[in-house]
C-alpha cells in the first residue's frame, strides 16, 4: 500500500538546458505559490556540456537539490536517479526545456488526489501544440499501437509531464529503460496492471535550445519497450496476427497450387507450420506467466 500525504518531489532531468532552466525554475516556484502543497525539487544534470552546470551551482533554494551524473546516461537514467533520491510519497516529472507548462504540476497533483488515481498525465492535447508534423505522425502511430496492445484509450503515451505515486514507480524501476522510452514503458506497465491513470489536457510549446530527440531513432526505441511490455503482459496480441497471416497464406498457396496443378504444396506446408508454431508459442507464453494485478 502507498502512504497518503501531500508531499511531492518534482524531478527535472536536464542536459544542456542553459537557455531554459533559469526561467523554468522561476515558473515552478510561482506555480506552487498558494497551492498548499509541500514540495521539493530534484534537478538531475546528465553531464551537461554547456553552461547549465555553472548556473545550477548558483541555485541556493532550500527546496532544490542538484544531482550531477559524471557521464551522460540518458533521460530515463536521470529520472531513476531522481526517484531514488526522492524523500516524498509522490513524484512529478517534467522536462527542463520549457516545453511543458510548469503551472500544471499542482493541477495534476490535485486531480490525482481528488480522483484517487495512481498516475496523472499531462496529455499534449491543449490549444497550443508546437510539434512538427513528422513527430505528430510518429506519436500517433505509437499511440495507436499502444492502444491496441493495452485495450485502453491513451490520449498521450509518452508525455514528459506526469505525477505518480512513488511506490508504483519503485515497483517497476528495474524494468524501466534509461532512454526516452521510459515514459512509454511506465504507462504500459501501469495499464497492464490495471492501475488508474487520468489525463488532463496541457499545452506544449517549442522547446528552448536544441532538441535531443531524433524522431526516427527514438520512435524505434519507443517501439521496442512497447513490444517488450506486450510480450510480458499480452503475448497473444503479438503472436496471433502473424500466425493467422501465415496460415492464411498457406491456404492461398494450396488453392493456387490446385488450380495450376504444380508443386507449390511444400511452400504451403511451410507457411502453415510457421503459423501454427507462432500460435502455439503465443499460447504457451500466455500460460507460463500471469502478471500480478494488485
Amino acid at each position: 500500500m502507498c502512504l497518503v500525504n501531500k508531499d511531492l518531489t518534482v524531478i527535472i532531468p536536464v542536459y544542456n538546458e542553459e537557455k531554459a532552466i533559469r526561467d523554468f525554475l522561476l515558473q515552478i516556484e510561482n506555480a506552487f505559490k498558494g497551492s498548499g502543497f509541500e514540495y521539493e525539487i530534484i534537478i538531475v544534470d546528465d553531464a551537461s556540456t554547456d553552461n547549465t552546470p555553472a548556473f545550477l551551482k548558483l541555485v541556493k533554494d532550500k527546496k532544490t537539490r542538484v544531482i550531477t551524473h559524471a557521464s551522460n546516461k540518458g533521460y530515463g537514467a536521470s529520472l531513476k536517479t531522481g526517484v531514488r533520491n526522492s524523500s516524498c510519497e509522490y513524484i512529478a516529472i517534467i522536462d527542463g526545456d520549457g516545453s511543458y507548462p510548469a503551472e500544471m504540476i499542482p493541477c495534476l497533483f490535485n486531480e490525482l488526489l481528488k480522483q484517487g488515481a495512481d498516475m496523472a498525465v499531462g496529455a499534449r492535447t491543449g490549444k497550443t501544440i508546437e510539434m512538427s508534423i513528422f513527430w505528430k505522425f510518429g506519436k500517433f502511430l505509437l499511440r495507436k499501437l499502444a492502444e491496441y496492445l493495452s485495450n485502453r484509450r491513451i490520449p498521450d503515451l509518452n508525455s514528459g509531464l506526469r505525477v505518480i505515486k512513488k511506490c508504483f514507480f519503485d515497483k517497476f524501476l528495474v524494468f524501466l529503460p534509461d532512454r526516452f522510452s521510459i515514459t512509454t514503458t511506465l504507462t504500459l506497465f501501469l495499464l497492464s496492471h490495471n492501475y488508474k491513470i487520468i489525463y488532463t489536457p496541457v499545452d506544449y510549446y517549442r522547446r528552448k535550445g536544441k532538441s535531443k530527440i531524433k524522431p526516427l531513432r527514438d520512435i524505434l526505441f519507443f517501439l521496442r519497450p512497447a513490444f517488450k511490455t506486450a510480450m510480458f503482459f499480452s503475448p497473444l496480441k503479438i503472436f496471433v496476427p502473424p500466425a493467422f497471416f501465415f496460415i492464411l497464406v498457406s491456404f492461398c498457396i494450396q488453392w493456387i497450387s490446385g488450380l495450376l496443378n504444380n508443386q507449390m504444396r511444400t511452400a504451403s506446408v511451410v507457411f502453415f507450420t510457421v503459423g501454427v508454431s507462432l500460435l502455439a508459442v503465443g499460447f504457451i507464453r500466455q500460460m507460463v506467466h500471469k502478471p500480478e494485478t494488485a
